[in-house]
């Protein structure tokens, strides 16, 4: 029992006590080895219904493995439909209106019922309800003020809504295990059965048992909320004036989001690894927690919502200068401001010039404004250039030039960096058998000052391996900003030689090349993750800085923490991603 630092289980064959790799029946009146909770999670599995006949899983009357058989269906439902009208009021004068309407329903049955969950019972393998809607508003005109000038103008209007639930969305099962639902959290979210996972023995394949809902159970990442609107407005403008072609124009955006994600459950994701017992159903009934991931969320989570503007502005000349060389020319200037909160959230700001945990702060909109201090950036120009000579009537040389700004999807310069950061929702993780069922996961302690640093948030959570039961050290998922707003460039340049063979065939060489600066890096493969301008602080681990030397999780790199201190100390790392490099911090205190 590695929690409990156990002696290896003995059994008495012939009077003598030897390990025989079994855990024993508890003595009369005496407190079982086997834990409460651990029997209430298997009371929830319907019996055997399946007799295996290969030798592995067939153990005499009884089969130890591959004894369920079930089947299921997902039931999906869409409604859509589209409405246009166009008005034409005169030969100068056009005008038109659409909206657009989607709703998709997603039913997904788990394997062992709506209260216990496990694998989807379906070809997707998905177990849980989705529920989707889009709604897209779309008017606009054309106007020509005379046979040089013309100008339209449209207004669009995009509505996204998505729900994700597992089947036991709002229930609190009775499963004895304190510290992970609602009432003892005060996480609105956290409801329904965690996600419980035993891994398979080798020469298996997959989990030996896997219970409750999450994207790695059943492709039910859940609860997911999502909502998204957007507001456009575009302007654009057409002059002709000789060999000249001249546009202009704006496009003007508003958007508002809300995201609520799980990565992990609210209520958990615990995995009993075999590694600390031999057997990762041993480990499990014992109660051994060795791995504990879950998104814990303060009540400001549920109205935790972000806003940002993004305008854009153009002008181009297409010149033919004479019927051989025709030139193209323009310039366009975007603006990205800043995200702003629409209520709390928590702004990480690095300053890699100040290396210090206890001065890297966590900015509050109270304690700063919405935008937690990130400034704009009044720098994204993008040129174009565009050449075209017509060298003979059958051969053409073209080259061209061009800036372009990637705005990304998903969050990576809008959404979640501060809503899903301290003091809102965090992802935490607890590793090295760090507790028992019976006592629960720790807390995650968000600090309440308006303004707190890296370090207070390492010190909330560096546990107390004195108490008894002894509460382990926590770790964190972060999401940080640069002090001002960054977007991936990327320059793109080609020269092309077209020539036409026949009427019917025609030979292109062309030589085609492009730079990407700040662009998407997406590596979860153990180096620093980052999503564009908001770069992932993954791993902030809270761990034990003896001699100098870290000790706990494997596979990470304290190359930096080395000589941090010569004391016993708390601390942490964590490591953000600077295009090549990446930069560790080691956090110790006393």
């Amino acid at each position: 029992d590695p929690y409990h630092n156990s002696a290896p289980f003995t059994c008495p064959p012939g009077g003598k006590s030897l390990p025989c790799n079994e855990i024993p029946n508890a003595p009369s009146g005496a407190a079982s080895n086997v834990t409460s909770q651990a029997v209430a999670l298997l009371a929830l599995l319907p019996p055997p219904n399946y007799n295996p006949t290969d030798p592995i899983c067939a153990n005499g009357n009884e089969a130890v493995c591959n004894n369920y058989l079930t089947s299921g269906q997902a039931v999906f439902s869409a409604d859509q439909f589209d409405v246009r009208s166009d008005y034409i009021a005169s030969s100068r004068f056009r005008l038109f209106g659409r909206y657009s309407f989607g709703e998709f329903y997603d039913d997904g049955a788990p394997a062992f019922g709506t209260d216990t969950g496990g694998l989807g019972t379906n070809p997707a393998g998905f177990a849980g309800i989705a529920q989707t809607r889009n709604q897209g508003l779309s008017t606009g005109f054309t106007y020509s003020l005379g046979p040089k000038l013309s100008t339209d103008f449209r207004f669009g209007y995009l509505r996204y809504r998505l729900n994700l639930n597992a089947q036991d969305y709002g229930q609190t099962p009775d499963i004895g295990i304190p510290g992970i639902f609602a009432a003892d959290t005060n996480d609105p979210f956290a409801t329904g059965l965690p996600d419980f996972q035993i891994p398979g023995l080798p020469g298996f394949s997959g989990d030996y048992l896997r219970l409750g809902y999450s994207s790695a159970a059943n492709d039910c990442a859940c609860p997911l909320r999502e909502r998204e609107q957007q507001f456009q407005f575009v302007n654009n403008w057409t002059r002709s004036a000789g060999n000249h072609t001249i546009k202009w124009g704006a496009d003007l955006r508003y958007l508002q989001n809300y995201r609520f994600a799980s990565d992990r459950p609210p209520t958990g994701f615990f995995s009993f690894a075999p590694s600390e017992t031999g057997l990762g159903l041993a480990t499990f009934l014992l109660g051994d927690v060795p791995s504990f991931q879950r998104s814990v969320s303060s009540p400001a989570a549920a109205n935790a919502g972000e806003r940002q503007k993004r305008f854009g502005f153009y002008g181009q000349d297409t010149w033919r200068i004479n019927p051989h060389l025709t030139l193209n020319y323009g310039l366009r200037w975007e603006i990205y401001f800043p995200e702003t909160v629409t209520g709390a959230g928590g702004f990480l700001i690095p300053d890699f010039n100040n290396r210090n945990p206890a001065t890297t702060y966590f900015n509050t909109p109270l304690e700063t404004n919405p935008a937690g201090g990130v400034t704009r950036n009044l720098r994204n120009f993008a040129p174009r250039l565009g050449i075209a000579y017509l060298i003979n009537p059958t051969t053409v040389v073209r080259a061209g030039y061009g800036r372009g700004f990637d705005a990304g999807y998903a969050g990576d310069i809008f959404g979640i960096a501060a809503t899903q950061n301290p003091p809102v929702t965090v992802e935490q993780n607890v590793q090295g058998v760090g507790f028992n069922l019976a006592s629960g996961p720790p807390a995650f302690n968000f600090p309440t000052n308006l303004r707190f640093s890296l370090l207070d948030l390492a010190a909330a959570n560096s546990g107390n391996p004195n108490s008894t039961p002894k509460i382990p050290p926590s770790g964190a998922v972060l999401y940080a900003l640069p002090s001002r707003v960054r977007v991936p460039t990327v320059d793109s340049w080609n020269l092309t030689l077209q020539h036409e063979l026949t009427p019917h065939l025609y030979f292109e060489l062309a030589y085609v090349g492009d730079k990407g600066t700040y662009v998407f890096t997406d590596n979860n493969s153990g180096g620093t993750y980052y999503d564009l301008s908001e770069p992932s602080l993954q791993n902030l681990i809270v761990q034990t800085i003896k001699d100098g030397n870290p000790t706990g999780l494997a596979g990470v790199n304290y190359a930096n923490c080395k000589g941090a201190n010569k004391k016993v100390t708390k601390g942490a790392i964590f490591t953000y991603g600077t295009g090549m490099s990446a930069q560790q911090y080691c956090l110790t205190t006393p």
